[in-house]
């Protein structure tokens, strides 16, 4: 159940205090509808979790830092560049709304978070000191455009105080008894809705998939079926050439021995009494040929719809056995089109402000053995499928001196990588860096949880400990054949 107008005002009336002055660290996302502001003072941290959630919408203090988030994508990045390193002014519920607006201060000037947590008609917009919105978090349709100058939304309370104080029962002892009710009561019913949507929206373009797959398996049997019925056509052919003498002008059908009978019983063969005997039986080849032909390609479409269909469904298989979002990272989608800034809005730098929706994700391949590859498009991508994605007992690659992409092979728990799977992720990690052009040379590999990042190295450089290296020559087909449009 998502929070009451009156819920917001006992959950903000515990935080506000505590959140003036704290200065906004880090920013996390954690669900396709659901963001956190790491907030530090002094020595203590804080948490403020805002979720648009159509079931579970909410705004309320955590007790410690995320355990399961996901690389930050489109708004989650507009975010970070807006608000971090900036301090709270203020914290406050509009009128008696499901409406909370942040107002945030520092290099840049003065940053206003709006919340709107109001169904599936929720957004967050950022807007400027003279109200101009730069971003908005989701896609929707909605009045504030960036560009526009912010307007508040008709009024829509679900709850009074009274109320939602018989709904929530504050957590007796608790520092913040009402921020403490509820991310409890939201806990797992937030996580369950999170984990089952991020599910349905991985699997969904899966099923599609395989869906169309079965629709050609379809169409291609159709196909064999007629072809099926050319297969005795050369032995018709090879009869009437036999009998090219009994052959009558214009007849309809021959009837004639069947020599390739044991019994050399008769046959009646159809024929074109438009054709002569020759025509005929070139007729009957053709269709001979069509059955050698079209039923060889119909194996090889089959044989290729197999191949393609297998991975999809252990994929599947290990999208519906996840059990956190973790695990489900290198299934998302990589990209959305939420959250552009507006046209003019500038960076301290002077330059135009890159539309979060640009960013495209690392490149994807599945492996002959159904482990998905992730391959690094830049630094920053490098060190996020490094650092933030891969675990520990996942496969890590590089071209052995040459700059190039980082490449990680996703393991699952207790399986270890083979000379095959080594071999193909080693072949896409040359493929993606400066080496590629000889076409064969030396991939370094190890576990993913003996790269070290340096302290205070830039975007993409790492410390490998205890790294192998593998001898491998690029297969453009292979690669091809790997990679996930």
């Amino acid at each position: 159940m998502s929070i009451t107008s009156g819920e917001i005002a006992l959950v903000l009336e515990e935080a506000a205090g505590a959140l003036d002055g704290a200065f906004v660290h880090k920013v996390y996302q954690t669900g396709a509808f659901e963001w956190i502001l790491e907030t530090r003072q002094g020595e203590e941290r804080m948490w403020l979790l805002i979720s648009l959630s159509a079931r579970n919408g909410r705004i309320h203090l955590l007790q410690k830092a995320p355990e399961d988030t996901l690389p930050l994508e489109g708004f989650a990045r507009t975010l970070k560049k807006t608000v971090v390193r900036k301090k709270i002014l203020s914290i406050r519920q509009m009128g008696e709304d499901r409406v909370v607006h942040i107002t945030l201060g520092g290099a840049g000037g003065e940053t206003t978070l709006a919340v709107e947590i109001m169904g599936t008609a929720g957004n967050i917009y950022l807007f400027d000191y003279d109200g101009k919105v730069g971003a908005k978090a989701l896609p929707r349709k909605s009045r504030n455009e960036p560009g526009a100058i912010y307007v508040l939304p008709e009024t829509r309370k679900s709850a009074g105080p009274a109320h939602a104080s018989q709904e929530m029962k504050p957590v007796s002892g608790a520092r913040f008894p009402y921020n403490l009710a509820m991310e409890r009561r939201c806990e797992g019913p937030a996580m369950e809705e999170k984990l089952g949507d991020a599910k349905s929206m991985i699997l969904s373009p899966m099923r599609a998939e395989l869906k169309k797959m079965e629709k050609l398996r379809k169409k291609l049997a159709g196909e064999m079926t007629t072809l099926q019925g050319y297969e005795a056509c050369r032995k018709l052919g090879d009869l009437l050439k036999s009998n090219y003498h009994s052959i009558v002008k214009g007849a309809t059908m021959v009837e004639v021995d069947d020599l390739f009978s044991p019994e050399m019983g008769k046959i009646t063969i159809p024929l074109d009494p438009a054709k002569g005997p020759e025509k005929n039986a070139e007729a009957y080849y053709k269709k001979h040929r069509k059955f050698e032909k079209g039923g060889l390609r119909i194996a090889q479409e089959l044989a290729s719809l197999e191949s393609k269909e297998a991975p999809i469904r252990k994929r599947m298989e290990e999208v519906n056995s996840a059990e956190t979002l973790a695990d489900l990272v290198p299934f998302l989608p990589q990209g959305d089109d939420a959250a552009k800034p507006a046209k003019n809005q500038r960076t301290k730098g002077g330059k135009k402000e890159k539309a979060a929706a640009q960013y495209s994700g690392p490149r994807r391949f599945i492996s002959s053995e159904g482990h998905t590859i992730l391959v690094g498009r830049n630094d920053q991508e490098n060190d996020e499928i490094t650092f933030r994605i891969a675990n520990g007992r996942d496969l890590w690659l590089h071209a052995r001196d040459y700059p190039g992409s980082h490449v990680v092979a996703r393991l699952p728990k207790g399986v270890e990588p083979t000379a095959r799977t080594i071999q193909e992720a080693a072949m896409i990690a040359l493929k993606y860096s400066k080496a590629a052009k000889a076409g064969k040379g030396e991939v370094t590999w190890c576990l993913a949880k003996h790269i070290k990042k340096p302290k205070g190295a830039p975007a993409g450089k790492v410390l490998v400990h205890g790294a192998k290296s593998v001898s491998v020559r690029i297969d453009e087909e292979a690669i091809k054949g790997m990679k996930v449009k």
